[in-house]
């Protein structure tokens, strides 16, 4: 009776599979070590350029699928009155479902106000004021910006640097 050949693999394939392995590891560890979470700090976003008022224009998120883009400029305090311009830029998102009246709020000294007025979101590009009345002039403040895509909670904070 003749015993069959068993077939071994060959030094080619066991180099070959190694790689493999090693190959999903390194995958697995970059995924770990660096996650593709957006993270925005709280100060200073991808886009600044500063304003003769002292304040720096604050820019978050992008126009890419799903979220919206959004930069908010300090114009400075007039009678107790701070406005603020916003540009809103997606190519994906309808805006027309946000009220930023709802959405924004200012936080300083501990106090939190809404806008008393804010443009209307529309369409994919909008602009306009937020105007926020009984502010005093002050040093520090932060915008919050909540519910619009793909970032929840915006966080905008500005600090006088004139």
């Amino acid at each position: 009776m003749k015993r069959k050949h068993s077939r071994q693999p060959t030094p080619f394939v066991w180099y070959g599979l190694v790689i493999v392995v090693l190959a999903v590891l390194v995958y697995s560890l970059a995924g770990l070590l660096f996650p593709q979470a957006e993270v925005i700090p709280l100060q200073i976003a991808e886009n600044t350029s500063e304003t003769p008022t002292g304040f720096i224009k604050i820019t978050t998120g992008d126009t890419g699928q799903g979220n919206v883009e959004i930069a908010l400029t300090p114009q400075g305090f007039v009678d107790r009155t701070l406005r603020v311009s916003i540009e809103a830029n997606t190519h994906s998102v309808d805006l027309s479902p946000f009220d930023l009246k709802q959405s924004v709020q200012l936080e300083y000294d501990g106090k939190v106000l809404r806008p008393l007025s804010a443009p209307l979101l529309s369409g994919h590009h909008a602009s306009g004021t937020l105007v926020f009345e009984g502010v005093d002039e002050i040093q520090q403040f932060t915008i919050v910006i909540t519910g619009i895509p793909a970032v929840e909670r915006r966080v905008f904070t500005w600090r006088k640097t004139l």
